[in-house]
């Protein structure tokens, strides 16, 4: 903008100076026309100045000005010393998009389709209203029309583990944008936060130190995830002369912050051991300490992990000060009159609750306590008294005058304000492993805190930690995952004997590390935390024997008696792994070389002619080897019970009401040579809907004795059972059962199946349609992309005729109501297929069944069962006019679920499994993993 003054009169003006105001903001650009004493303006002369500045609104479409001109000489006619400008304003706008993308099947690349949905952005600045968009499936987004200036933009995401660092790696952006198109189609590449999969321990060489030592940390890094982690360095805390370490000096090496960091590897461990002195201050304070996160540089803080760690630093002692009042007009500071005295203090150790000096309050609430190493303490206080919250941390700084600590007591009403401090100490029972080895440790649990602990529990990495030991949660007794939580009075002590296996020995070290919680507040928690390690030795053994019939009936093996072609499956050892074999034709079997530890071994015959019975006569084993192997074993095999027991079970109704009591017709055929005695039914189900017996099975009961079926007879039985409550919810009951003889092996029982409608509820279900995710070969896979605009179609579960239709939305997502509870079987017509049996398998329930993600593989193409030009019955199943419950016997293989087993069988029992699992499927069935 050009501004002109022009003097029309006869003499010179002096003292001209000129400001101006409205929607630019010049105020830089005046020259000396903007400050004394201003410039001269000569007779019938001008003075043109350039001014350029900033507009300051943007929203009106237009740019108003106004400029007056004074002169310390005076002027003839004031009134033309001023004047006002207006411009018309096009606004300047950009944009802002682009999509925010993860690797989210975690292959190392971003491949197609891997937007990541659901991101909130928030957008503010240059005078505007907050703007606020999400990510769309594909990740996409966009804010245009966005007026030219700076923008703060920060980002949110629902979904774990994904953070968002923004383009400047920080968790958010400051941006100008401009009409350039800069930052119209960026790209944001999501980190996956290691929170998960990166564990860090940070632990000092010495408890205690003196001023001048040099400190040294071991810092060990735990990857659980299947990929190395490059580049991990530590960024540490600290404060302007402060007793924290810094993380910076050589001492640190790859980890420090700005050097190359450190690769921890897959599923193992890096351990590095850095050095730094102890700050200058840590004396006065009377600790040292060190505070860092962990992970990658260009990792936003919100993605990175966490370690600490604390020493003392000995050599100053101190006078700890303190005024203790009673802050009656609650405005935090001590005001004449609230000074309290006569209160009796007691400075303890925070760890161990040593008392280690006391002192009682003078007239006006100050008390000292001399002597004290310098360091953080607790402070205890006598009746009738309590700390305002809940408890104190006495700090003593060897500062000269001492420093004064205000504390706020308020009355003590019972107990209250006294809290318990576990103190938690861990150690192995050797210093030295073998792979295959039960480990102990033991573990001591105090309490030496003021009040009595409830509901305390030991929490431990096993799941988590690569090396970990992997805990026997029994042996934790109450203080275990599965106790209710132990009580530990103040001043008791707990020793527990945690035994557990080594989980990697191929790392060199078994580890333990955690923490224990208790019911309300702990005093100290640092006390809580344990983390101790051990070296181990990997070693292996030898399993091998044979399998045999004893088909002369003498009790012993004997030449020819051996059984080839028996599938053997080995399960255990350190690191767990599985593998099988069959028999020779001999019926032996040699395993080499595995590694120690337990075992558990089942048995099958593919034939379906023999069950073994395993060493146990159960029809499995456990047991544990050790480098000395276990060689030698005879394994006894029978024929299956279901060669001579043949087993039918038929409700004696189509359908029931809950809460009647249902009659089932059971038949026992005896087909052998050989009385059966002490058969019984064994019905199990976690579903509300599934019989499970009781005394109305009578001597068939599993808790019973059993009944004798003489060889080659039948005996008819009439057993009951209440519908238990949940049927009608879910539409049907069901007895899912399988009977057994004394001396057989569950692994040879048959099994059958009875169910029956229990109608009343009208309900609904709903499914997601999805392809498995694509690279993940695993025996449960994830879902991935959805099956939209797909036909899907229900069949009535008993009559298997089409009740209902629809069509999955985009995101795979379909659902139906207003139909009657039960099973139904689901169709997906088109060129799929179910990834297992059970996805066709579709709950609808009165309260409403989730069926989850249901996984489909490509397939040959399904025929539509119900063509739009068929009417259904709405909200009826289609169904017979006499439906019938339906029985089934399923001679039941022995033992394995592998390829080679009885077909039926199996499809049967999987059937059996599906409907004992009902209950789960009621509250959102096959979630998977995602």
């Amino acid at each position: 903008m050009r501004v002109t003054i022009n003097n029309t009169g006869s003499v010179a003006a002096e003292g001209v100076r000129a400001s101006g105001g409205g929607d630019l903001d010049v105020r830089s650009a005046w020259g000396p026309l903007g400050t004394k004493p201003g410039v001269r303006v000569e007779p019938n002369t001008d003075w043109t100045t350039e001014l350029t500045g900033r507009v300051l609104k943007t929203d009106n479409g237009k740019v108003t000005f106004s400029v007056k001109v004074t002169a310390d000489t005076g002027d003839a006619n004031p009134a033309d010393n001023a004047t006002f400008v207006e411009v018309p304003l096009t606004q300047a706008t950009g944009v802002f998009g682009g999509a925010i993308v993860a690797d989210i099947d975690d292959n190392g690349t971003i491949d197609p389709g891997e937007g990541l949905g659901g991101v909130t952005i928030t957008l503010s600045g240059h005078g505007q209203e907050a703007r606020t968009k999400t990510t769309d499936a594909q990740g996409r987004f966009e804010f245009p029309d966005l007026p030219v200036g700076n923008y703060f933009v920060d980002y949110r995401t629902a979904s774990f583990p994904w953070v968002v660092p923004g383009l400047s790696g920080n968790g958010f952006d400051s941006l100008t944008i401009d009409d350039s198109g800069k930052y119209a189609n960026v790209t944001i590449t999501a980190i996956r936060s290691l929170f998960n999969t990166l564990r860090v321990t940070m632990k000092f060489d010495k408890s205690n130190y003196a001023p001048e030592d040099t400190a040294k940390v071991t810092v060990t890094l735990r990857n659980t995830s299947a990929r190395p982690l490059a580049g991990v360095v530590a960024q540490c805390s600290h404060r302007q002369d402060g007793p924290e370490l810094v993380g910076t000096g050589s001492g640190w090496g790859d980890l420090a912050a700005g050097a190359q960091g450190v690769t921890v590897p897959a599923n193992g461990v890096k351990t590095v051991q850095v050095t730094e002195a102890v700050p200058a201050a840590s004396p006065r304070y009377g600790y040292v300490s060190v505070a860092c996160s962990f992970g990658p540089a260009n990792y936003p803080l919100q993605a990175r992990v966490f370690g600490n760690a604390t020493a003392t630093v000995l050599g100053v002692h101190a006078t700890g000060v303190g005024v203790v009042a009673e802050d009656l007009n609650h405005n935090f500071q001590v005001d004449p009159g609230e000074e309290r005295s006569g209160v009796t203090v007691r400075v303890a150790d925070q760890d161990t609750g040593v008392i280690l000096g006391e002192a009682r309050t003078d007239g006006s609430g100050r008390f000292a306590v001399e002597n004290l190493q310098a360091g953080a303490y607790e402070l205890r206080i006598d009746d009738p008294w309590k700390w305002q919250n809940s408890f104190v941390v006495f700090s003593v700084v060897a500062d000269t005058p001492p420093r004064v600590q205000e504390l706020f007591v308020e009355p003590r009403h019972g107990q209250e304000g006294k809290l318990a401090n576990l103190r938690v100490t861990a150690e192995f029972d050797k210093q030295a492993y073998e792979s295959g080895d039960l480990v102990h440790v033991k573990m001591t649990v105090a309490n030496v805190g003021e009040a009595d602990a409830d509901e305390v529990r030991i929490f431990h990495e096993s799941f988590s930690d690569p090396t970990s030991l992997v805990v026997d949660e029994a042996s934790l007794g109450d203080l275990g995952a599965f106790g209710g939580g132990g009580h530990i009075a103040a001043g008791a002590t707990r020793v527990v004997d945690v035994t557990g296996t080594v989980r990697a020995p191929d790392s060199g070290v078994v580890t333990l590390s955690g923490q224990a919680f208790l019911k309300g507040n702990d005093r100290y928690l640092p006390n809580n935390v344990f983390d101790i390690e051990a070296s181990v030795t990997v070693t292996t053994g030898d399993y091998a024997g044979r399998i045999y019939a004893d088909t002369n009936g003498n009790g012993k093996f004997d030449d020819g008696e051996g059984l080839g072609g028996i599938l053997i499956r080995v399960s255990g050892g350190v690191p767990r792994k599985s593998t099988d074999q069959a028999t020779k034709p001999d019926g032996s079997f040699a395993f080499s070389a595995l590694n120690t530890g337990q075992y558990f071994v089942g048995f099958e015959d593919p034939t379906g002619r023999w069950v073994p019975l395993g060493e146990s006569g159960n029809g499995f084993d456990s047991f544990q080897l050790d480098k000395a192997g276990h060689v030698g074993v005879l394994i006894k095999a029978i024929p299956p019970l279901s060669d001579s027991l043949v087993p039918t079970l038929v409700f004696t109704k189509d359908s029931y009401a809950e809460g009647e009591s249902a009659h089932l017709t059971v038949t026992l055929v005896n087909k052998g040579t050989v009385d059966l005695t002490g058969v019984k039914a064994t019905c199990g189900s976690e579903a509300p809907n599934g019989l499970i017996g009781g005394p109305g099975w009578g001597a068939l009961d599993k808790a019973a004795e059993g009944v004798t079926v003489p060889a080659g007879t039948t005996r008819i039985f009439d057993v009951s059972e209440k519908v238990p409550v949940g049927s009608r919810d879910a539409g049907e009951v069901f007895a899912a059962c399988s009977f057994g003889a004394q001396g057989h092996p569950a692994a040879g029982h048959p099994v059958v199946l009875a169910r029956a409608r229990v109608p009343g509820a009208i309900g609904s279900g709903s499914g997601r349609l999805t392809q498995t995710l694509k690279g993940d070969g695993s025996e449960s896979p994830r879902a991935g992309n959805p099956i939209p605009d797909t036909k899907v179609v229900l069949l009535d579960g008993f009559t298997h005729l089409p009740v209902a239709k629809t069509r999955t939305d985009s995101d795979g997502k379909f659902s139906f109501s207003g139909l009657p509870a039960g099973q139904y079987e689901l169709v997906v017509v088109g060129p799929w297929k179910f990834f297992d049996e059970f996805g066709q398998f579709f709950y609808v329930s009165g309260s409403g069944s989730d069926n989850g993600d249901i996984l489909l593989v490509p397939g040959p193409e399904k025929a539509d069962p119900f063509p739009d030009t068929q009417q259904p019955v709405p909200g009826e199943p289609a169904s017979p006019a006499a439906p019938q419950p339906q029985g089934s016997v399923v001679p039941a293989s022995a033992g394995l679920a592998s390829t080679g087993a009885n077909v039926t069988g199996l499809t049967v029992l999987s059937m059996v499994l599906l409907l004992l699992g009902v209950g789960v499927v009621l509250a959102g069935r096959r979630k998977q993993a995602s």
